[in-house]
């Protein structure tokens, strides 16, 4: 699915609009692909400079962590999230904010070698700036990915810390709690997601798609449906952007 993602984020496989933003974010990738990061890092962020909640604002983040400068990376995908949190309200927070947090696994989809790079920094990013809710949000979408139930429960843990009125602490800890086998606890996590955020589509999804408590049925396809959710939230969200300009 990885060219797909890309062309499809990027609106590489749409009918040119002989837009200027979107050929040169097309020429960025393609410098990308072919691993010069430090050009493709220019063209990114004069793309991103220009609209900050453009596809080209997470492109620039990872151009900067293939460069090897996370904290310049981490104002990256701060800026885009802020930006997107903001333009797209109108979805719902939880939608936005998790929208936001998967974009960066979304650009260039599997790309080799990203999503271990994305884990590794997330976690740092995260243990060095607690305070820092994006960093939780961006570990807890990656371990959503791979059904990491530690993970996912720790970033729970801090998210209804740091931001007690977001549906994404207690989703995170639904799909923990589902890991867990303990589906009494995730039905209740993902009510409780829906009670603060009634738009937020992957935890009524998830709360629907929840086996009764004695039935025999593994959880791979539930988690894989939610990931696949959230994945398909930010490719779309990530080309209205496009489409707009």
């Amino acid at each position: 699915m990885s060219r797909m993602v890309l062309a499809f984020a990027l609106g590489l496989a749409a009918p040119s609009r002989a837009a200027k933003p979107d050929a040169a974010l097309q020429d960025a990738a393609r410098l990308y692909a072919q691993k010069n990061y430090s050009a493709a890092l220019a063209g990114f962020r004069r793309a991103a400079r220009a609209h900050p909640d453009s596809p080209a604002a997470v492109a620039e983040g990872l151009a900067l962590l293939r460069l090897g400068r996370p904290a310049r990376a981490q104002e990256s995908f701060s800026a885009y999230a802020r930006a997107r949190r903001a333009r797209d309200a109108r979805v719902g927070p939880a939608m936005a904010a998790m929208a936001a947090a998967s974009a960066p696994y979304v650009m260039f989809g599997d790309e080799p070698g990203k999503a271990e790079m994305l884990l590794e920094f997330s976690r740092a990013w995260a243990a060095g700036r607690p305070k820092t809710a994006l960093a939780w949000e961006m570990e807890g979408y990656g371990a959503l990915l791979s059904a990491d139930r530690p993970t996912l429960a720790e970033c729970a843990l801090r998210l209804r810390s740091l931001e007690p009125g977001s549906a994404l602490g207690p989703f995170f800890s639904g799909f923990a709690e589902v890991l867990a086998e303990d589906r009494a606890a995730a039905r209740a996590d993902f009510a409780q997601a829906i009670r603060l955020d009634p738009t937020f589509q992957p935890a009524r999804a998830a709360l629907a798609q929840l086996p009764a408590p004695r039935a025999s049925v593994g959880h791979g396809g539930l988690i894989a449906g939610a990931a696949a959710l959230c994945t398909l939230a930010a490719a779309l969200l990530l080309r209205r952007r496009r489409a707009v300009h």
